[in-house]
Order: C-alpha cells, then structure tokens, then sequence
C-alpha cells in the first residue's frame, strides 16, 4: 500500500482570509468607480453650460456689431434688431433664450437693457446685460454697440 501523501493546496483559514480581502479590494473599486463616474457626469453638465454661454456671447456679439437698429419690447420680451435688408429677434423668458426659433440658451437668465449707459426698460438699446445661473454660481455677460457716424446720420439725419 501506498502511503498517503498530501496535496499542496490552501487551508480554510487562507482562503477566507482571501476571500474578505478580494471583497474589500471589489467594494473599494467599486466606490471609486462610483465617485469617478459622478464626477464625469459634472464635469459634462459644467462644460455643457459653459458652452451654451459661450456660443450665446459670440451670437449676440456678432448681431450687435451687425444691426444698427436695437430695440427692446418689454410686452413681448423681444430684442428686435434691424438693418434695411434682415432682421432678428431674440426672445427672453425665465427659463431659455429663443434666436428666432432656435433656442440659444436653456437656463433662467434676467435680461438688463441699456441705451447710451443708463438702464432702460424699453425702447432703443446699446447695451445688454444677462444675468443667468444658479444664485451661489451667479455669472453674467455684457454686450454694447458703440454708436457710430451711420447710427447717428439714420437716427438725425445729414
């Protein structure tokens, strides 16, 4: 008879020994991976936002260097802004900015207009302040036109 000889292999004790830390190891993964994947998420969220802002203030500065005539029309909460050959309209509610029919920004913003640097309600307009964002992440933009010969000889005439 052959004498038993014994098979090299773990005891009980080593592998659940292994098995808490390996589960320790998976649960410590996954809590990062967790954190990681909201952290993308505010990242994409911040960057959306900043990028909607940022093609707003190019629009709108390219369209107050193009159109002479601005103004405001607080009834129907329309900058209405006018050549002798086009036109364009941005639309301002609480919660989004319309350009035409396109919406140009998706969040709450508070529109200030002013004409020659005092704040006005309606009528001309050379200068726009938006206010938008959350009150603690509060920002703001700032746009003018500055008057030029054309403005004035349209306006008073030779």
């Amino acid at each position: 008879m052959k004498p038993l000889t014994k098979i090299p292999a773990f005891t009980l004790t080593e592998i659940l020994v292994g098995l808490a830390l390996s589960t320790v190891v998976v649960g410590l993964a996954y809590t990062v991976m967790g954190l990681m994947g909201r952290n993308v998420i505010a990242i994409q969220d911040n960057y959306s936002d900043h990028t909607q802002t940022d093609l707003l203030e190019q629009q709108l500065a390219v369209d107050f260097s193009r159109f002479h005539q601005i103004s405001y029309d607080p009834i129907e909460q329309v900058l209405k802004m006018k050549t002798p050959i086009d036109s364009i309209a941005y639309t301002f509610s609480e919660q989004h900015i319309l350009r035409q029919t396109d919406t140009v920004l998706s969040q709450k913003t508070e529109p200030s207009f002013f004409w020659q640097g005092t704040e006005v309600v309606s009528g001309k307009v050379d200068g726009l302040k938006l206010t938008f964002g959350e009150e603690k992440k509060q920002s703001f933009l700032f746009l003018y036109q500055e008057i030029d010969a054309t403005h004035d000889m349209i306006t008073h005439g030779n």
